[in-house]
C-alpha cells in the first residue's frame, strides 16, 4: 500500500533533527533495493529495472539520496496514487477519470491534500454512504480519519457542529486535529520503517505537522540511513535493462477500428449501418453515379523496368499493333521509352522501337472477367502479380527524381475485390454465423470512401499521375493474385467473401453534408476509444471482442534500446534512460487515454515527444501506453 500523505508541497531546506542520510558508498545492488523500496512506498509499485539503472547512475555521480524521495513525491504519478488513495479511503472506490484529472490538476497547483480530502469527506456521495445521517457522518468521520468509534461526548459535540458549520469544514477539523496528526506520524513511521514512532518523535512530528507537510516527514524518514538498511530486508530487484510498456489498440486509432467493427456484428448484433453511423459521425450513406477508374502506384516497381506476360497471348502495347505474349518496356529518358515484345517473362526479346510519350500502356485485347489467363501479370524475376485493368510504364518525379514507376488502372469496384481482404480478412464473414459478414460491408464502404475522397500525393507538375498505392501508406492492395514460380499455381487476394461484401455495397460511399465524400480513415483496433481527428472521438465497445490481441497489450524493450533509438533521434548521447513522466492525455479511456505529449527522462537530457512520435521511435502499437 502506497504512503498516503495529506499535503504536497514540500518544504525546502536541511533535513529536520533526528533524520540522517543513508550510508556513503554502497554497492549497486544496495543503491537499486534502495530504489526499490522506494517506489514501492511512495508509488505503490515496484521500480523498472530502467529507473533503478538511472537512478544508480545518478547516485554514482554524487546526487544526494534524498533527491529520490523528493522526486517521487512531486511526481504525476504519486498525485494520482494520492487522489486514489483518498478516495478510497473516503468512499471505497477508485475515482471517476474527471475527477481524477480535476484534483491532480489541483495538486499540482500547489492545493492542500487536507484540502481535497475535506471536500470528499465532506461530499453527498459520503454523507449518503453513512446513512444519510448527521450521526452517521459523524460516526464515519471517526472510522475512517480516526480509526475509532466515536465516544458519546464526541459524537454529542459534532452533531450539532455540522448542522451550522457545514460538512466540510467539519471534516477539515477532524483531519487538523491532534489526534488525526498523532495517527498520521505513526502509519508514516510503520510505511516507512516498518516501525512505530518512539515517543519522542511522535510528539515531535504531530506538532511539526501545523505548519510541516506531512510529506515532508515521509521524504525524510525514505532519506535516512535506517530506511536505507530496511530497503535490504528480502529485496529482489527486476531484470536488467527491461522497460515494460503496457497500452491499447493498434494503429492510429482514427475513424473505424477493425476489430470494433467486428466486435459491434458478432458480439452485439449491429449492422453495417449502425457500425459506419458511429464511426464515421456526420456523414451518411450516398450511391456513387459511375464506378471510375483508379491509377494505382505499384510502390515497389520504382526505377524497374515494366514486364508483363499473359497466359492467353492477347495483349496489346501502346503504339504496337498486334496481340503479343510479353512486353517489356524501360525509361530510356524524359518522356522516352524503348519497347520490347516476347514469348514471356525471360523474353527472348524483339525491339519495337521507342515511343515518345509520358506513359505507355500494356492491356489486354479482351475482356478479363475472372480468367486468370487474362490477367495482366507483372513480372519480377520467377515471380509474377497478377492485375485486372491496365499497367502503365509512366515517367514521373518521386522521391526527389525522375524514374519510371508502375501504374495499375483498374475501376474502384474491381480494386475493392482485392483491398477488401487485404485489410480485413474475408474469414470475419463466417464468424457468429454470418454476423461478422456485416463487418467486411462495412470495411468495403470505407475502402472506397477512402479511394474517392481523393489523394493528391501523386502529381508531377500538377497533374495527377496516380490516384493512390498499393501499401499502407495508401490501402494495401495485392492484385489479383500471384505466383512464386514461373508456370506455378496462382494464388488468389481475392475471396468469394469480401466479392460479396463489395457488390452488397457497390458505389457506397460515405458523404458529408454538403456532398463531399469523406476520407473515411480506419485502423486495426482503437483499444476502446476512437482517436477523433476528421470525425467524433467515440467509445468502441467493440474492440474488446475476444479475437483482439491488441485490444490490451504489453510490450518489453531493451532500455539499450530506448536508449539508442533517442541518441539517433537527438544525435548525439543522451545518457541512460531514467524513465517517462508528465504524461499530457486526451482524458478518454483507460490510463487517461492516448498520449498528446510525454517527457523521456535520461541522465544527459529530457525530451518531450508527442505520443505518435514515441510509439514510431520506439515501434509501439499505439499512441496509448504507459509505462510503469
Amino acid at each position: 500500500m502506497a504512503v498516503v500523505l495529506l499535503a504536497v508541497v514540500l518544504v525546502a531546506g536541511a533535513l529536520l533533527p533526528g533524520v540522517g542520510s543513508g550510508p556513503a558508498g554502497a554497492a549497486p545492488d544496495e543503491e537499486g533495493c534502495f530504489v526499490q523500496r522506494g517506489h514501492q512506498v511512495f508509488l505503490d509499485r515496484d521500480a523498472t529495472a530502467s529507473e533503478i539503472a538511472g537512478w544508480t547512475a545518478l547516485f554514482d555521480a554524487a546526487v544526494p539520496r534524498s533527491r529520490l524521495p523528493e522526486a517521487l513525491a512531486t511526481s504525476d504519478e504519486w498525485l494520482s496514487v494520492e487522489v486514489t488513495a483518498l478516495y478510497q479511503q473516503a468512499l471505497d472506490r477508485n475515482p471517476d477519470e474527471a475527477g481524477r484529472i480535476y484534483w491532480i490538476d489541483r495538486l499540482r497547483r500547489g492545493a492542500m491534500v487536507t484540502r481535497i480530502g475535506s471536500q470528499i469527506y465532506g461530499s453527498d456521495e459520503f454523507y449518503a454512504r453513512a446513512g444519510g445521517t448527521d450521526d452517521g457522518f459523524v460516526t464515519d468521520l471517526y472510522a475512517r480519519i480516526l480509526h475509532r468509534a466515536p465516544d458519546a461526548a464526541g459524537l454529542e459535540f459534532w452533531r450539532p457542529q455540522v448542522l451550522t458549520r457545514g460538512r466540510p469544514r467539519v471534516a477539515a477539523d477532524f483531519l487538523a486535529s491532534s489526534e488525526s496528526r498523532r495517527d498520521r506520524v505513526t502509519r508514516l513511521y510503520n510505511e516507512v520503517l516498518g516501525r512505530a514512532p518512539d515517543a519522542e518523535g511522535l510528539a515531535f512530528w504531530a506538532e511539526q505537522l501545523r505548519t510541516v507537510n506531512d510529506v515532508r516527514l515521509a521524504v525524510q524518514l525514505a532519506s535516512s540511513g535506517e530506511f536505507f538498511t530496511r530497503a535490504q530486508v528480502g529485496c529482489e530487484l527486476p531484470p536488467p535493462g527491461v522497460v515494460t510498456f503496457t497500452g491499447h489498440g493498434w494503429g492510429h486509432g482514427r475513424g473505424m477500428g477493425q476489430y470494433g467493427a467486428l466486435g459491434y456484428a458478432i458480439d452485439h448484433g449491429w449492422s453495417g449501418t449502425q457500425i459506419l453511423n458511429h464511426f464515421y459521425g456526420g456523414t451518411s450513406t450516398a450511391t456513387r453515379p459511375t464506378n471510375v477508374n483508379q491509377r494505382v502506384y505499384l510502390v515497389a516497381s520504382r526505377g524497374q523496368e515494366l514486364v508483363v506476360q499473359q497466359g492467353a497471348g492477347v495483349l496489346r502495347v501502346d503504339g504496337y499493333g498486334a496481340d503479343v505474349a510479353a512486353v517489356r518496356i524501360a525509361r530510356l529518358g524524359a518522356d522516352r521509352f524503348q519497347v520490347w515484345t516476347g514469348p514471356g517473362c525471360s523474353g527472348p526479346w524483339a525491339s519495337r522501337g521507342e515511343r515518345l510519350a509520358s506513359e505507355v500502356a500494356v492491356h489486354s485485347r479482351l475482356a478479363q472477367g475472372d480468367d486468370a489467363s487474362l490477367m495482366l501479370q507483372r513480372c519480377t524475376g520467377a515471380s509474377a502479380r497478377y492485375y485486372r485493368g491496365n499497367l502503365r510504364a509512366v515517367d514521373t518525379t518521386v522521391g526527389g527524381g525522375r524514374t519510371i514507376v508502375t501504374v495499375n488502372e483498374v475501376d474502384t469496384e474491381s480494386m475493392l475485390r482485392s483491398v477488401v481482404p487485404a485489410e480485413m480478412p474475408a474469414s470475419w464473414a463466417d464468424l457468429a454465423g454470418g454476423a461478422g459478414a456485416a463487418a467486411l460491408r462495412v470495411q468495403a464502404v470505407a475502402a472506397r470512401s477512402y479511394l474517392l475522397a481523393g489523394d493528391t500525393r501523386w502529381t508531377d507538375g500538377g497533374v495527377a499521375w496516380a490516384t493512390s498505392c498499393d501499401t499502407t501508406q495508401c490501402q494495401a492492395y495485392a492484385g489479383y493474385g500471384s505466383r512464386s514460380s514461373i508456370g506455378g499455381a496462382v494464388t488468389r487476394s481475392e475471396d468469394s467473401r469480401s466479392d460479396a461484401a463489395v457488390a452488397a455495397t457497390a458505389r457506397q460511399v460515405r458523404q458529408r453534408s454538403g456532398g463531399a465524400v469523406a476520407r473515411t480513415e480506419f485502423s486495426s483496433s482503437t483499444g476502446g476509444w476512437t482517436a477523433g481527428g476528421d470525425f467524433p472521438a467515440v467509445i468502441d465497445e467493440g474492440d474488446d471482442t475476444s479475437r483482439n490481441s491488441r485490444h490490451t497489450w504489453t510490450v518489453d524493450l531493451e532500455a539499450s534500446a530506448v536508449e539508442s533509438a533517442f541518441d539517433g533521434r537527438q544525435g548525439h548521447d543522451v545518457g541512460a534512460f531514467l524513465g517517462f513522466d508528465s504524461y499530457v492525455r486526451n482524458g478518454l479511456g483507460d490510463q487517461g487515454g492516448r498520449v498528446l505529449s510525454v517527457r523521456a527522462r535520461f541522465t544527459g537530457e529530457n525530451v518531450t515527444l508527442t505520443g505518435d512520435q514515441v510509439r514510431s521511435l520506439l515501434g509501439l502499437n499505439s499512441n496509448w501506453f504507459a509505462t510503469p
